[in-house]
């Protein structure tokens, strides 16, 4: 199948996940090669000032006025999965200074020192740096995440992607 509209989020995540099972020759069989991914997309109307979002085990937040609104993913990845429900599209108005933030479980999971203990950053630690930050102009808050994670990180090995997507509308 084609996608018919490039603007839906959801409907492009069942695409993929179509390609991908396709692709992989993906049944649900035991033993079977069964990878996926995990993703936020979204896409804005600018006219209608319209965020449409989808996730595949990945949410996004949208901070306003110093507030996280959790923009929720679906349970499942993009692929073969046993529980397997269709991505669910979610629509939120914008609002002048809004910020959406997409971003991989690469930072909040990285290990590193905290209080001299070996630990995961983890979501909650990622949040409140969300919070901390978000006013600030976009270039500066990459510099910030960045010192941020490699003062924690210090030797520990880098355990996965890490990508942080910040528009502020």
């Amino acid at each position: 199948t084609l996608i018919s509209d490039l603007t839906r989020p959801d409907l492009i995540l069942e695409e993929m996940r179509f390609i991908l099972k396709k692709s992989f020759r993906q049944t649900g069989k035991f033993n079977e090669q069964s990878d996926g991914i995990d993703i936020s997309l979204c896409s804005i109307n600018t006219d209608t000032d319209e965020l449409y979002f989808a996730g595949a085990n990945n949410s996004a937040y949208l901070i306003r006025n110093n507030e996280i609104i959790e923009l929720e993913a679906v349970p499942n990845p993009v692929g073969i999965y046993y529980k397997e429900i269709a991505f669910k599209k979610q629509k939120f108005k914008l609002q002048k200074d809004d910020i959406i933030y997409l971003f991989t479980d690469g930072y909040a999971d990285q290990f590193g020192i905290n209080e001299n203990k070996i630990q995961k950053f983890t979501i909650k630690r990622f949040r409140e740096l969300l919070i901390e930050i978000n006013r600030k102009p976009l270039t500066e808050q990459k510099e910030i995440l960045e010192k941020t994670y490699f003062d924690r990180k210090k030797q520990s090995k880098q355990i996965d992607d890490i990508l942080i997507f910040g528009i502020r509308y």
